[in-house]
């Protein structure tokens, strides 16, 4: 019996070690694995010099050969959108006064090309939930093509993908990632699946809020990307609304959030919560995502240093670091050079030569 329980005992301890060595394992495996998403390779800046002409640069899109920047505090003639060549550091023109009138903006927000035509900019006022979309083929005279106001929901940053179709990820939608609206700003159906942890007493609206970030689409159409900027999740979309992969970000965060009751209503807030904040924005290829993360605590953060490269299946590529803090990305494919926002210790634009 003594000889049964000794054998029992190194039997015991035996199991207890190969668990202490797969758990280490794991660990380690998992730590490896995560730390793929903070180091890499580092990018070199190149300033543009364009500080002396932006106020608060909140957004940037290369369309058309030239640069395109949504200034929220413009310095000079109160246009809101500068324009520039990138290649001799050259300011174009500018265009969009304060206002709610035809080519003016309240609260211009978003920037993009319209998919598969670089002569067509598209621009999102989101106090008005107005998009306007301009001909740019000669940018020193810039035209309104077509206004459509969004009727539902509250669109973020909408991208008009063909001639009748619009997608928008939203604050007030009812279900789904994102909405789909036709040409007369109709919503016309919810596509996609919601982030993970939604607490079962948390209205889908109020989730959906949660998990906003960026709606991007690829140049060719082919698909919708969106981030999140309070969780690490990016969802990557067929055009035809199928959901291709969920990327599990470095520290998998669900939307990180907290509801408060006000007037018997059930509100967001991010008050005694440890908020990170993760992706910041996103820029697109035919076949990669270009990710902005930051990792900072949301109050007090300053910008994103890490930039995630994923294919389109969802794997991750690699990870480029900078030393700045950037606020917004987009790139120039066919020269393999991505533009960033930096607004501090000034304004600014800043380029990087990617290998």
């Amino acid at each position: 019996m003594q000889q049964y329980k000794k054998n029992s005992q190194k039997i015991f301890i035996a199991i207890i070690s190969l668990l202490l060595i797969i758990s280490s394992l794991i660990y380690l495996l998992t730590d490896r694995s995560r730390a793929k998403y903070f180091t890499g390779t580092e990018l070199k800046a190149t300033n543009l010099e364009l500080s002396d002409s932006l106020g608060l640069p909140t957004n940037i899109a290369y369309i058309n050969k030239a640069l395109f920047i949504i200034d929220a505090s413009p310095i000079s003639n109160d246009n809101q959108v500068k324009v520039y060549d990138p290649y001799i550091n050259k300011y174009i023109t500018s265009f969009g006064k304060n206002g709610s009138g035809p080519g003016e903006y309240t609260g211009l927000w978003s920037i993009s090309q319209k998919v598969n035509d670089e002569n067509i900019l598209v621009l999102y006022d989101l106090v008005e939930s107005r998009i306007t979309m301009l001909q740019i083929n000669n940018l020193n005279n810039v035209k309104i093509d077509t206004m459509i106001t969004l009727k539902e929901g509250t669109p973020l940053s909408p991208v008009v993908v063909n001639d009748s179709t619009i997608f928008s990820n939203g604050g007030s939608l009812k279900k789904g990632r994102y909405a789909e609206y036709d040409f007369n700003g109709n919503l016309k159906e919810y596509v996609g699946e919601l982030l993970p942890g939604k607490r079962t007493e948390v209205p889908v609206p109020i989730h959906q809020e949660a998990s906003i970030g960026k709606l991007k689409v690829s140049p060719d159409g082919k698909h919708i990307v969106l981030t999140s900027l309070n969780s690490d999740y990016i969802d990557i979309y067929n055009n035809i609304g199928s959901l291709v992969r969920r990327i599990e970000g470095p520290k998998k965060l669900n939307p990180q959030y907290n509801i408060k009751i006000i007037d018997g209503k059930p509100k967001l807030t991010y008050a005694n919560t440890k908020t990170i904040l993760c992706y910041i924005d996103a820029t697109l290829t035919n076949n990669r995502i270009f990710a902005l993360f930051s990792g900072e605590e949301l109050h007090g953060a300053t910008g994103g240093s890490i930039i995630h490269v994923f294919d389109m299946k969802g794997d991750f590529v690699k990870t480029y670091t900078v030393k700045e803090k950037l606020g917004g990305i987009c790139i120039d494919h066919q020269n393999k050079r991505l533009y960033a926002l930096q607004n501090e210790p000034v304004p600014d634009v800043l380029m990087y030569n990617l290998e």
